[in-house]
């Protein structure tokens, strides 16, 4: 917080105390510490522990002049759901989720984010991918065990409060089976590319390419084609002759028939690609 120029003396962290007073709860005060100044900008550095969502007054008290006078305005530790970009996702979970709203953190601990079914009490966490004041994206786990048809409830965390209020009509998330299925794997060798490149074919893939997404052993793969039926990956940074450590993600998450990547693995057939001459020294007379 800024002090007014026309305090002249040099700021000293001992000598204020600041305080949070609830706007509808006069009785409900909560202490900031002042534990740094800034006397060339003139400012006062507070911590503050957590209130209550709500509505603030900043109440200033220097230990010889009294109460000063704050033109700062309220000060809002609450925070709030604006959007949600999906409400419902597949019961094999991986659905990555856009929440927007307020006040959000700029760390990704600053707010947790959960699928609530009844309280606390298996509850799926949501892990986050991006963290902004305005907007989390984060992915549900690949284990959900619970059946079509089961609804939750998308609840932020605040890291000043208890949890960010819904703005919206519903924040409430639905398990659905997915309609995304893969019928079908293969590898080919693709010389344009230099590359080889894994094929998908199947139903509902849908045109999303924005959200689609091939990890293999961890590592994200690059996506050429996407269309209802067929989806074309490029494998990149994989040099493993056969691997079975898949992950895809569609728009509504995992999708029915992942079986059938773990069943055939990925073989990358050794291709040649030319060779060149070396000479070292004392191999030719």
């Amino acid at each position: 917080m800024t002090v007014a120029a026309e305090y002249k003396d040099d700021l000293d962290p001992d000598d204020f105390e600041v305080e949070c007073v609830s706007k509808t709860n006069s009785s409900y005060v909560r202490l900031m510490n002042v534990y740094k100044v800034d006397n060339k900008e003139r400012l006062l550095v507070t911590m503050f522990g957590g209130a209550f969502m709500g509505k603030y007054n900043i109440v200033v008290r220097h230990k010889t002049l009294g109460l000063l006078k704050n033109t700062a305005g309220d000060f809002d530790v609450s925070s709030s759901i604006t959007g949600i970009s999906r409400s419902e996702g597949s019961t094999n979970g991986g659905t990555l989720l856009t929440i927007t709203g307020t006040n959000f953190g700029k760390v990704y601990t600053d707010n947790p984010i959960q699928i609530s079914y009844n309280g606390g009490q298996g509850s799926t966490d949501c892990f986050h991918t991006k963290t902004t004041p305005t907007e989390i994206k984060c992915r549900l786990p690949t284990d959900i065990d619970k059946p079509a048809g089961t609804i939750g409830t998308v609840v932020v965390f605040n890291k000043l409060a208890s949890e960010a209020e819904c703005a919206i009509p519903s924040c409430k998330y639905t398990l659905k089976d997915p309609e995304a299925t893969i019928e079908s794997a293969i590898t080919v060798y693709d010389s344009y590319l230099k590359a080889h490149k894994l094929i998908l074919k199947g139903k509902s893939f849908g045109t999303d390419k924005e959200n689609v997404e091939l990890f293999i052993d961890g590592k994200k793969q690059e996506v050429i084609s996407v269309g209802d039926v067929l989806v074309a990956f490029k494998i990149v940074d994989v040099n493993d002759y056969k691997l079975s450590n898949f992950v895809v993600y569609f728009p509504e998450g995992v999708p029915k028939g992942v079986d059938v990547l773990e069943k055939a693995g990925l073989k990358l057939t050794p291709q040649f690609q030319g060779m060149t001459e070396e000479l070292f020294e004392g191999s030719r007379g």
